[in-house]
């Protein structure tokens, strides 16, 4: 596989490296609009991470029921941060479907900064960890190599997840690959 392409990233604003993050969608400054997000499937997880948003605290792994979103467990990646000696280590807890069918193999327990990764890491461990740092989501339109059909424009949606310590130690991911403009 090649080299991704990010086209254009859609990062939620701070004013300070680590921003109160507002699940209100109305607070364009602090959020990222579900309208920026043109992928169907994608912008309903967001909504779905959006509605179980407390206080302006990103939710929890607990928080997040799979009998809720049944129709979007396939575009659904979870990814564990690990931190050592400081830095973030991310670990692929559970991938749907779909996402193993796109990317030609399941790297579940897989870390990200595994040789098998290749290139392809060189832009995904900024982007998770822009999103760890932050506690803010991500959307990045890219052009990603895939398994069977060459490169394809795709979307990649990065939400933070929260542990007890309020610190983010899980990424709830989403992945869809945008075959016409019907997929809005």
């Amino acid at each position: 596989m090649g080299e991704v392409v990010v086209l254009r990233p859609h990062l939620a604003a701070a004013e300070s490296p680590s921003p109160r993050l507002s699940c209100d969608p109305a607070q364009a400054e602090w959020g990222l609009a579900p309208a920026d997000i043109d992928i169907r499937e994608l912008r309903a997880l967001y909504g779905y991470w959006m509605s179980k948003c407390v206080d302006g605290t990103p939710p929890s792994r607990a928080d997040l029921d799979p009998l809720e979103i049944p129709e979007l467990l396939r575009f659904i990646y979870l990814v564990d941060v690990e931190r050592e000696a400081g830095q973030p280590r991310y670990r692929f807890r559970l991938i749907g479907t779909y996402v193993v069918h796109i990317s030609g193999r399941d790297a579940t327990g897989m870390y990200l900064d595994s040789p098998d990764f290749g290139p392809e890491r060189s832009s995904i461990i900024p982007a998770y960890s822009d999103v760890v740092s932050r506690k803010m989501p991500r959307y990045d339109q890219r052009y990603v190599p895939t398994y069977k059909d060459g490169y394809q424009h795709s979307g990649r949606l990065v939400l933070p997840l929260v542990g007890e310590d309020g610190q983010v130690n899980m990424l709830l991911c989403g992945m869809q690959i945008r075959r016409n403009p019907d997929d809005a």
